[in-house]
C-alpha cells in the first residue's frame, strides 16, 4: 500500500527571541550566530555607501563629524536588523530639504517598532 501524503516544508527565518525559540522547540532549526559578524560587515557597508549618497544628494561633503556619528548611531542601534537599516536610511534620503534632514536625524526611530 502506497501512501500519498502530501509534504509541506516551511522555512522560517528570525533573530533569535526567545518567544519565537519556545514556540519552535519542537522543530528542528539551525542557528546562525556565527554569521552576525558578516551581517554587520555588510550592514556597515551599506550604511557607509547610503550615507555618501545623501550627503552628495544635500550638498553636505563638509559635515563629517555630523555623518560619522549618524554612521555610529545607526550601527549601533541596527542589532543585525537590515530591516531597520533599510526604513532609517529612507527615511534620511527621503528628507525634503537640509533642514528637514537634520530633523529627522535627531528623530530616528530607536527600533523597528518605533520604525
Amino acid at each position: 500500500m502506497v501512501d500519498n501524503h502530501d509534504t509541506c516544508k516551511l522555512l522560517i527565518s528570525s533573530q533569535d527571541i526567545p518567544s519565537i525559540r519556545i514556540r519552535l522547540k519542537a522543530t528542528p532549526s539551525i542557528f546562525l550566530g556565527s554569521q552576525a559578524e558578516h551581517v554587520a560587515k555588510d550592514i556597515k557597508l551599506v550604511v557607509e555607501r547610503r550615507l555618501e549618497d545623501i550627503k552628495d544628494t544635500f550638498g553636505l561633503r563638509n559635515s563629517e563629524d555630523l555623518f560619522d556619528q549618524l554612521e555610529k548611531t545607526i550601527l549601533n542601534r541596527a542589532e543585525g536588523m537590515f530591516l531597520w537599516v533599510h526604513v532609517v536610511l529612507e527615511i534620511l534620503e527621503t528628507s525634503s530639504s537640509v533642514k528637514d534632514l537634520k530633523q529627522n536625524i535627531h528623530t530616528l526611530p530607536k527600533s523597528l517598532k518605533e520604525a
